[in-house]
């Protein structure tokens, strides 16, 4: 059974077609990357996944549950977590903080009409402790966001998506913006999460891409026009046109 689906999924924005019926699956405990040049949709395609914006038309399905008209906060709650494309995060608070605010959503969904039992505090600060020794962050725990370097924003994003402890991981262009160290840094982060969870990753790095991913969907003006593991894609001619521009 595919964690995710999407049937015929459509997103227009007037008389733009930004997702045109778009159908595709991620299978469990893979790395399924989402490329294609600036404008062909990827971005819209996510945020209709996790609900930013509502499809026109079309289905997204999460262990075969019909989520299309879930909430984000329904989503979230469901297993899906994200980052995005320009960093999202509380500046001010702290790097621990930012991450225990998603993960007591995780486990404590209602806006506090009663106090939360202990063990279940202890378990939010031991999932947060996790999370940040594995993107690397526990040595800045205390430290605020806004302190961190851009690369260190980047990864105490994903730490915040992994603060929900998600079935699905939902990366939008994790290394934009990153130096060439950064970049690999975030390059070997993802092989050690791909070990423990499933990740949906848009990127343009086409060297990360083909080194971290189990099969590639290639996707120009909304459509989907190729998927398939990264020799295949590599070698499609369909997928060489759309980059170099003579679709």
């Amino acid at each position: 059974m595919a964690l995710l689906r999407t049937e015929n999924l459509t997103v227009r924005f007037g008389a733009l077609t930004a997702v045109d019926r778009v159908s595709l699956e991620v299978q469990p405990g893979t790395v399924h990357s989402i490329i294609g040049p600036n404008g062909a949709g990827k971005t819209t395609f996510f945020n209709a996944i996790t609900g930013e914006i509502r499809p026109t038309s079309g289905r997204v399905l999460f262990l075969d549950r019909d989520i299309t008209n879930l909430t984000v906060y329904q989503r979230a709650q469901l297993g899906i977590g994200r980052s995005f494309q320009r960093t999202n995060i509380f500046p001010n608070l702290t790097v621990f903080e930012n991450v225990w605010l998603a993960s007591f959503a995780r486990i404590h969904p209602s806006s506090l009409p009663h106090p939360m039992p202990r063990h279940q505090l202890a378990e939010v600060k031991d999932r947060v402790c996790e999370v940040l020794t594995e993107v690397g962050l526990a040595d800045r725990a205390n430290h605020r966001a806004a302190e961190l370097s851009h690369g260190d924003q980047r990864l105490l994003e994903v730490a915040i998506a992994l603060g929900l402890s998600p079935k699905l991981l939902m990366l939008d262009e994790p290394t934009a913006g990153l130096s060439p160290e950064e970049t690999r840094r975030m390059i070997w982060l993802i092989k050690e999460l791909a070990k423990r969870y499933t990740i949906l990753l848009i990127e343009h790095k086409i060297h990360l891409v083909m080194e971290v991913s189990n099969l590639i969907s290639v996707m120009h003006f909304g459509q989907l026009i190729a998927q398939g593991p990264p020799e295949e894609i590599q070698r499609n001619p369909a997928v060489q046109e759309a980059y170099l521009g003579r679709r």
